[in-house]
């Protein structure tokens, strides 16, 4: 059975990871809600994002994304994998994740922004 919550889980994840992109959100807000390794690598991403913004001469980008609904499926008892589509004014994108309990918390374990 499915923890209560994971399709807000899904949604909370993959918004907050978008806003860390966009400058609008710092990637230490998600800490407690991915694993070291994605945290990493988000922060990579987000570091990248701001380079370029700065390059081009922008500043953050407040985007108001809309989500779609979360597709998942549940590989194991304890992990959940999804992906959420976000649409944005210009585009949309994919936000794919696995997400797995980490105490009586859901942990991104995968997280990428397509």
């Amino acid at each position: 059975m499915l923890r209560p919550g994971v399709e807000v889980e899904i949604a909370r994840i993959a918004l907050a990871a978008l806003e860390a992109l966009a400058g609008m959100r710092d990637v230490s807000q998600l800490a407690r809600w991915l694993t070291p390794e994605v945290y990493t690598g988000l922060e990579r991403q987000a570091t990248l994002a701001r380079r370029g913004r700065v390059a081009h001469g922008q500043s953050e980008r407040h985007v108001a994304y809309r989500l779609g609904p979360p597709h998942y499926c549940r590989p194991t008892v304890d992990s959940v994998e999804a992906t959420i589509i976000a649409h944005g004014p210009v585009t949309s994108v994919a936000v794919v994740l696995r997400l797995e309990t980490h105490g009586a918390h859901w942990r991104a374990s995968v997280l990428h922004v397509l």
